[in-house]
Formats: C-alpha cells, structure tokens, sequence
C-alpha cells in the first residue's frame, strides 16, 4: 500500500481565541522527519476506520498505536467511524473528549446519542471546537446525557440558540458550561441557562459577541449565590453598568474580562466594590474561627476572587489598578496583558509598592498571594519594572 505523505491533512489550528484562557488545550505539533511505514499505515488505519470491524482484529501493538493516532488528532475521526471508534477507544467512560473533533457532524453525534449505555454515565463531555456538528445533533444528543456535569462547545460554530436552549432543557444538573466563540448565540438563549441551570458553577461566554446587559442582569439573578467561575472576554457590548451586575456574584473566585472595549475604570472599580464585600466576608469568618474552632471547622470559608483577567482592557487606568489590587488580598493570578494606558511607575506602584525607579510608595506589597502575573504587551511593563516586581515577589511566576 502507498501512502501520499503529502496529501495527510494537517495537525488542527492551536490558536486560541484572543480571549481564551491561557490553559486553553492544544495540541502536539506533528514530529520532523520522515515518518515510518509503520507511522504511515497507522495514520491510514486511523483515518480510514470505518473499513476495520473492530481494532481488535489487528496486532495489539498495532491497535495500540491506531489509538494513540486518533487521539493525538482527532480530526482523523469521521462519522462513520464512531460506532467502531466508541468500541475500540479504552477511555473512562465517565469522560469523553472528542475535541477537535473538526471531521465530525450531527451524524456522528446522532450516532453517539443512539449509545445510550456510554451517554447515560457520562459526567463531562468536551466537545470544543467540532466545527462541523450543528443545532440538529445536539438536540439529539443532549436528551440521552442524564448524568452529564460538565459540557464544553467553545468553537462549535455550528452551534446557536437551538443547541443552548436544548440545553437548558435537558441538562439540568449542569454544573460548568463551556459556550465560548459561539457567535450565534444570543440573549434568548443565555436567559434559558441563567433560569434553568441552576446547580451551574462555571460559565464561559467568551466570543459570544451578541449578548447584552440582558444576559449579564439574568446571570446575575440567578447565579448570586454559586457562581464560582464566569468568563465573559470578548464581550463587545459588556459595559460599566453590566459590571455593577457581576458585582452581585458575591461567590466569584475567577473571572475573566479580557478584551472588552467598553469596560473602563468605573466598571473595575465595580470589581473592586466585590472583591471588598468578599474580604470582609472573609475577615469575620476568621473572628469567628478564633472564637470557635469547632463551629469554623463545619462551615468552610467564605470564597474570594483569586483569579481575574483584565487583558487588553485599553482604558484601564494605573489608579483603578492601584485601587483594585488594594482590596484584593486573596488574588492568586492576574492577566494584564495588552493594558497600554498603564504606566511604568503604575504598574510598579501596584505591584511592586515602588516607583520604576525603585522608590518606595507603600509599606507592604498588594496581593500578598499573588502567584502567576502576565504582562505581556503591557506598556508599563519595561524590564526596569519587571526588576522590580521579581526582587519584590522572588516566587511570583511572572510572564512578560
């Protein structure tokens, strides 16, 4: 058999979306060199599936090595593989991950639907950036997964209203929802999540650049007393007053802003006006520790933000930073990347309590918990300041 190294499809895009968390999942580029014959033959067999009853009847060695082919790339699997794939692939199968998954449509998602022994145990499902599944698949997919905890559709473009409200309607004990660059989804939808949704924890939105002040109002309502993680980057419409909104979500410990136009610092100072309420809430927890351990010991702590991306939030001010970061005690990771208003002596100032320079202008560093700082692209960020905040936090993890 002859096999055109030339005509093998590329390895997906890595890229992730300008607003992405930087954890975002990619995959391993395609090693240099010239592939084996063995190499070859398993790509075939991977892409090629369908023609094989079952893995099994190859060489272990060699099933084993079709395994790891699809997933390293799964856009190797198409739909008339997955009945085979879903027999052959050792995975737990509490967990699936068919993430870039781009070859697959709703006839595939109809045919995993139709495994009614795998869906009905599943707990999380990531479905990211299968770019060719749409409305119909998920709506028939979504009523087999029972048990389902965690979804993630980021970068499924084919994905809108139809599959957020299937959803919604289905999925009722949802705790994390992924919906990231679905650019079709709007406000309609997003309310049914907000109202149905009610064990939800974690909710990305990222990219999806149509909702409005109608989603954010909504998802605070109801989101006040759980939401613990709310990604809402890219969000052109997300202004100041939204922000008043988020404040309400008093058990946010991560959240994410990044590059949204219209936020400036009256909105930040909303995040601040949080970040307070949870201190407080957190220092009386603490007075009540020391009078009773036993008490403090069956009710756990109060949550406070430790996490918050501010990336590319051109209008962010170094005063609105220095005010911000003053109240946030508990902030364990901070993104400013692409910030160009803030200054060198700004950024010094609040995190490093120096001028750029090196004067001091406080007694005590802000964010004494700080762990993981990002500068990128950040104007204030010069490499006489980035001095200044390693000798001030010689364990920080500091990216510029």
């Amino acid at each position: 058999m002859t096999v055109d190294t030339a005509a093998l499809p590329p390895r997906p895009s890595t890229a992730a979306p300008p607003w992405a968390s930087p954890k975002a999942a990619s995959l391993a580029a395609p090693s240099a060199g010239v592939p084996s014959l063995q190499a070859l033959l398993c790509h075939w067999l991977a892409k090629n599936l369908h023609v094989i009853e079952a893995l099994d009847d190859l060489p272990p060695h060699l099933a084993d090595l079709v395994r790891t082919e699809i997933r390293a790339d799964r856009s190797l699997l198409r739909d008339d593989a997955v009945a085979v794939w879903l027999e052959a692939i050792d995975f737990d199968a509490r967990h699936l991950s068919l993430r870039w998954a781009s070859n697959l449509t709703d006839a595939g998602l109809f045919t995993i639907a139709a495994h009614t022994q795998l869906t009905q145990g599943l707990v999380s499902l990531d479905l990211g950036y299968c770019e060719s599944v749409g409305d119909a698949g998920m709506q028939q997919l979504c009523p087999s997964l029972a048990s389902l905890r965690r979804l993630t559709l980021a970068g499924c473009r084919g994905c809108g209203d139809a599959t957020v409200l299937s959803v919604a309607a289905h999925l009722r004990g949802l705790t994390a929802l992924n919906l990231e660059v679905l650019s079709a989804v709007t406000d309609r939808s997003v309310q049914a999540v907000a109202r149905n949704l009610l064990a939800l924890e974690e909710l990305l939105l990222g990219g999806c650049a149509l909702l409005t002040c109608v989603s954010t109002s909504l998802i605070a309502d109801h989101g006040r007393g759980r939401l613990r993680k709310l990604g809402l980057g890219g969000l052109a419409n997300l202004s100041d007053v939204d922000l008043e909104d988020i404040g309400r979500l008093t058990r946010l410990e991560w959240l994410e802003l990044r590059a949204c136009p219209r936020v400036s610092d009256a909105g930040i100072k909303q995040i601040g006006l949080l970040v307070g309420r949870q201190c407080k809430a957190h220092d009386a927890w603490l007075q009540e520790a020391e009078a009773s351990p036993a008490a403090a010991a069956a009710s756990p702590p109060p949550p406070t933000l430790t996490h918050l991306d501010l990336g590319g939030l051109g209008r962010l001010s170094d005063t609105a930073l220095l005010k911000l970061l003053q109240r946030a005690r508990h902030l364990r990771s901070l993104d400013l990347r692409g910030c160009d208003r803030l200054s060198a002596d700004g950024v010094a100032a609040a995190l490093a309590a120096t001028t750029a320079d090196g004067v001091q202008t406080a007694p005590a560093l802000f964010c004494p918990r700080l762990e993981a700082l990002t500068l990128t692209r950040c104007a204030g960020a010069t490499d006489a300041v980035a001095a200044r905040i390693r000798e001030a936090r010689p364990a920080l993890a500091l990216t510029t």
